[in-house]
C-alpha cells in the first residue's frame, strides 16, 4: 500500500520576489524573511507575516496537487505589501549553480546542508514558530540566508525551499464544511420522511406502496368463530351423552335439551 499525499514529505522550490517600494527595483526574497534590505538603496522592504501565509498557503496547496515531476508554476499575487511574483518547482533542495542533490537534515533540525562540488551552502532549520501556527503543515526551510534579529538581512538573489507535510489547512476546512453539510441534509431528508410517513401511490388497482412497506391488514378473527363452534358442538353432544344415561337410568326420558 502506498504511502498517502498528507503523509508524504512535500519539498517546494521557490523563487520569490517583489518590487522595492524605495527605489521600485526587484527585490529577490530567498526565504520567508519578513524584512530585508534592497540591495540598490538599502530601503527596508518588509513582507507582513499575513502575507508569507497567503504566498506559501498557495505554494501548500499546488505541491499537495500537483504530481511530484509537475513542471515549473508560475504565479502573480497582489498583496497589500505590493504585486509578488513566485516560481514554484516540485523538487528537493538542491545547490542552484550545480544541479546537484543535497544531503538532508532530519525533519526538525537546525544546520547546513552544502554542494559537494561547489561548496554552495543552504541554511535549514525548522519552519518559524510564527508560521508554522498559521501553516502547521510547513515543516522545514532550506534557505541561503536567515532572518537576523535586527531585520537588517540583505537580500540576496536565489531560490528556496519548504517542506510540507499533511493536508493543506485551507483544504482540509473545504473537506469538514462539505462533510457537515450532507450530514446536514441527510439528516434533513431523514426528518422529512420520518414526519411525512410512507404516501401510497394509487395505481389501476388500488394503492400501490413502496417497496418494503407493507399495508396494515385487519385482523383475521375466523379461526375464534371456528373455535366457539367446536366448543358448542362437543358441549352439546356431551349434554345428549348424559341425558341418555339418565334415561337408561330412570326409565324416562327428559324434556329438552337442557334442564
Amino acid at each position: 500500500m502506498g504511502v498517502s499525499r498528507a503523509a508524504e514529505l512535500r519539498p517546494v522550490a521557490l523563487r520569490l520576489s517583489v518590487n522595492c517600494s524605495g527605489c521600485g527595483r526587484t527585490v529577490a526574497l530567498a526565504g520567508p524573511l519578513r524584512a530585508v534590505r534592497c540591495p540598490a538603496c538599502d530601503h527596508q522592504v518588509v513582507t507582513p507575516a499575513s502575507v508569507w501565509l497567503e504566498l506559501l498557503g498557495l505554494a501548500d496547496r499546488e505541491s499537495f496537487a500537483a504530481p511530484p515531476a509537475a513542471g515549473v508554476q508560475r504565479h502573480e499575487v497582489q498583496t497589500p505589501a505590493g504585486r509578488f511574483k513566485l516560481e514554484l518547482t516540485f523538487v528537493a533542495p538542491c545547490c542552484d549553480p550545480c544541479a546537484l542533490p543535497l544531503g538532508l537534515l532530519e525533519t526538525g533540525a537546525t544546520g547546513k546542508a552544502s554542494c559537494a562540488r561547489c561548496a554552495a551552502t543552504l541554511y535549514s532549520q525548522p519552519a518559524p514558530l510564527w508560521l508554522r501556527h498559521e501553516l502547521a503543515t510547513a515543516m522545514q526551510i532550506y534557505a541561503p540566508s536567515i532572518e537576523s534579529a535586527d531585520g537588517a538581512t540583505r537580500a540576496v538573489d536565489g531560490r528556496f525551499w519548504v517542506i510540507f507535510q499533511g493536508t493543506p489547512p485551507s483544504l482540509r476546512e473545504k473537506r469538514n464544511e462539505r462533510l457537515q453539510a450532507e450530514a446536514q441534509e441527510r439528516a434533513a431528508i431523514s426528518n422529512r420522511l420520518l414526519a411525512e410517513g410512507p404516501a401510497p401511490v394509487v395505481g389501476p388497482g388500488g394503492p400501490m406502496f413502496p417497496i418494503g412497506v407493507v399495508p396494515e391488514k385487519p385482523p383475521n378473527r375466523t379461526w375464534l368463530v371456528a373455535l366457539i363452534l367446536v366448543v358448542l358442538v362437543g358441549l352439546m353432544a356431551l349434554k345428549l351423552m348424559q341425558d341418555s344415561r339418565e334415561d337408561d337410568v330412570f326409565g324416562a326420558p327428559k324434556k329438552g335439551l337442557f334442564r
